[in-house]
C-alpha cells in the first residue's frame, strides 16, 4: 500500500472524530420532578344545631313514694314509672331538673278514662291524687340522658257476685252479692299481665267490700283471710293495646356545650315490654314494640 493511501485513510479517520464529537456515551440524568403543593384543608361549617332527642325508654323502678297516712295506715305508692329521654349530645339546662317543667300524657283507647293527665285526679283513702305526677327529673353525669320519675292512677270500678271467702276463723262462707269494688289501677300497661291485672279487681278491695257489708273478713290481712273466687258481673274490658306516653319541656332552655339552646322539646312512645325491633302502629300487645 502506498503512503498517500495511509494518509488519506488517517485524514479519513479524523474527520469522522470531528464530526461526531467527544461525547460520552452515558446518558443524561433525568431531570427530579416538581414537588406536589400540599392542599389547604378545608375548615367543616360551625355547629349551629339545637340538641335534639333521640330516644325515649320506659321503664318501672323501686322508689316508694308516700301520699299520706289513714287510721295508722301509709299510703305510697312502691312502684313508679320512669321515663329515661336520650339526647343527640350532651346538654346544660338549668330547668331540666324541675318537675314542674315536664308534662306527661298517657293514652289508651281500650283504658276506661283513654288519656289521663296530670289537671284531673283520683281520691286515693282521702287523699286527691293527680292521675299523673311528675315528682323527680334527674340529668345524668355525661349530660345526655334525663330521667323523669312520675306515678300513673286510674279509679275503676267493678261489680262481683257469689264471692267464696275464708273469715277470721279460717271458715268458707259465701257472700251472694252484688257488690260494687272500686279500685285504684297504678302504673302503665305495658304488657299482657298489665292488661289481664287492669281488668280484675283486687282482692284487698272485695275484702273491704265484704266487711262493709257485715262479712267477718280483715280488710288488710291477705295471708289469713284470702278471697278464694268470684263472679264478676262487670268492669273494664282487658285492653289490647299498650299506653302511649307523651312528653313535654314546656318554657325551659335546653343548650349543647357551644351554646346553641332551644324550648319545647316532645316526644312519645309506645309502652311495650323489650320484645322486638319496632312497635307496630296502635301498639298492640303482644306484637313487635320498642326495646327498653
Amino acid at each position: 500500500m502506498k503512503k498517500t493511501t495511509w494518509l488519506l485513510l488517517a485524514i479519513s479517520v479524523v474527520a469522522m472524530l470531528l464530526v461526531a464529537g467527544c461525547t460520552p456515551t452515558t446518558p443524561a440524568p433525568t431531570a427530579s420532578p416538581s414537588p406536589t403543593p400540599t392542599a389547604t384543608p378545608t375548615t367543616p361549617p360551625a355547629d349551629k344545631e339545637c340538641p335534639k332527642p333521640v330516644s325515649t325508654q320506659i321503664g318501672t323502678v323501686y322508689d316508694p313514694v308516700q301520699w299520706g297516712t289513714v287510721e295508722n295506715i301509709v299510703f305510697a305508692l312502691d312502684y313508679i314509672t320512669k321515663l329515661t329521654i336520650t339526647f343527640n349530645e350532651p346538654i346544660t339546662s338549668g330547668c331540666i331538673e324541675d318537675p314542674s317543667k315536664w308534662d306527661i300524657v298517657v293514652k289508651n283507647n281500650d283504658r276506661r278514662d283513654t288519656e289521663l293527665t296530670e289537671t284531673e285526679s283520683v281520691l286515693v283513702e282521702g287523699f286527691s291524687i293527680p292521675k299523673v305526677a311528675v315528682f323527680d327529673a334527674e340529668l345524668s353525669t355525661d349530660g345526655k340522658k334525663v330521667e323523669v320519675y312520675a306515678t300513673v292512677l286510674e279509679s275503676l270500678s267493678y261489680v262481683v257476685k257469689d264471692v267464696v271467702y275464708k273469715d277470721t276463723n279460717g271458715n268458707i262462707g259465701t257472700a251472694a252479692g252484688p257488690f260494687t269494688v272500686t279500685d285504684i289501677f297504678d302504673g302503665l300497661i305495658c304488657s299482657q299481665d298489665d292488661a289481664d291485672d287492669y281488668a280484675t279487681p283486687d282482692d284487698v278491695n272485695i275484702r273491704s267490700v265484704l266487711s262493709l257489708a257485715g262479712v267477718p273478713v280483715a280488710t288488710y290481712s291477705v295471708a289469713n283471710n284470702p278471697i278464694i273466687s268470684y263472679t264478676l258481673v262487670s268492669g273494664p274490658k282487658t285492653p289490647k293495646v299498650a299506653d302511649v306516653v307523651e312528653w313535654k319541656l314546656k318554657d325551659c332552655v335546653v343548650a349543647d356545650e357551644l351554646g346553641n339552646a332551644c324550648c319545647d322539646y316532645s316526644d312519645s312512645t309506645c309502652c311495650l315490654e323489650p320484645t322486638c325491633a319496632e312497635c307496630e302502629e296502635g301498639c298492640p300487645l303482644g306484637s313487635e314494640g320498642s326495646c327498653l
